[in-house]
């Protein structure tokens, strides 16, 4: 039995979490939902308005499901880490902070179990960037410069800075491990990644469009790939990532107790189920 905390609970993707997971009573088991949303503590209900109540409260769960904002997922990382739970997130900081995650369980509990971190929960959004990565690794004394543009609802609110672990991959990459970023307005300059939102009136509810180019080649002619994915509901797509990630959790557990951050794990899975199809 996996005894499962759910973080975010009130979100869209927590929502659609806690329905894939109630039905499946003999597998897992809520033991509690966190969310801002609720105001106060309450045992009775396992329902609470921190993660550091929900652990005090409880026994730790066998696993944290976090579908909160991957802005401010860094922090309750390091809760995760103190309190010697395992989490499945969604962390969308830079590699730097990840590298000190990686370093701070030794200081804070050296029996904490493992964490599984992927900047995205959805796979076809992680797949597109990671066919993108292959490229720029290959073929970067070609590339001139990398464009990620976002089609958002009206009125939902831009978030550059969730692509901004994205940029620093693909700036790697390109051989530019020191890339400084700027932001006016809704482009955000990023080395040699170029990363703009815009609010669209042709989409509603939960959809989201991402679009990517690479262009190449000579600088009075440059060509480039095209490359764009569209989710009609973010979260029925995130669920498909979490859904992996905690099918991996339960066939690993070897890896869940060697206390590591696994960080871009929704694509190293990806990869391992292809590499298993050829």
């Amino acid at each position: 039995m996996i005894y499962v905390g759910i973080v975010g609970a009130q979100s869209p993707l927590g929502q659609k979490v806690t329905q894939f997971l109630l039905p499946q009573k003999d597998l897992y088991r809520i033991v509690f939902y966190v969310d801002a949303g609720y105001r106060v503590n309450s045992p009775s209900l396992a329902t609470y308005a921190s993660v550091e109540a929900a652990l005090s409260f409880n026994q730790p769960p066998t696993l944290v499901i976090d579908c909160d904002d991957p802005i401010t997922a860094i922090d309750r990382a390091k809760t995760y880490r103190f309190y010697a739970v395992s989490a499945i997130m969604c962390c969308t900081c830079m590699p730097s902070e990840l590298d000190d995650l990686r370093c701070s369980y030794v200081a804070e509990n050296q029996q904490a179990p493992s964490l599984f971190i992927t900047p995205d929960y959805r796979p076809r959004v992680v797949r597109l960037i990671d066919f993108y990565l292959n490229v720029a690794a290959r073929d970067r004394k070609d590339v001139d410069r990398f464009e990620i543009e976002v089609d958002l609802p009206p009125l939902k609110r831009i978030n550059l800075a969730r692509w901004l672990y994205f940029g620093s991959l693909l700036n790697d990459k390109f051989g530019i491990a020191d890339a400084k970023y700027s932001v006016k307005g809704n482009v955000c300059n990023y080395g040699n990644v170029i990363i703009k939102a815009v609010n669209s009136n042709l989409l509603t509810g939960n959809a989201e469009n991402v679009q990517a180019r690479l262009y190449y080649g000579e600088k009075r002619s440059l060509c480039y790939t095209f490359m764009k994915v569209a989710s009609d509901d973010c979260a029925k797509e995130a669920l498909q990532g979490v859904d992996l990630m905690l099918k991996w959790f339960v066939s690993h557990p070897e890896e869940v107790s060697s206390g590591k951050v696994f960080v871009d794990h929704l694509s190293k899975i990806l990869q391992e189920k292809r590499k298993n199809l050829l």
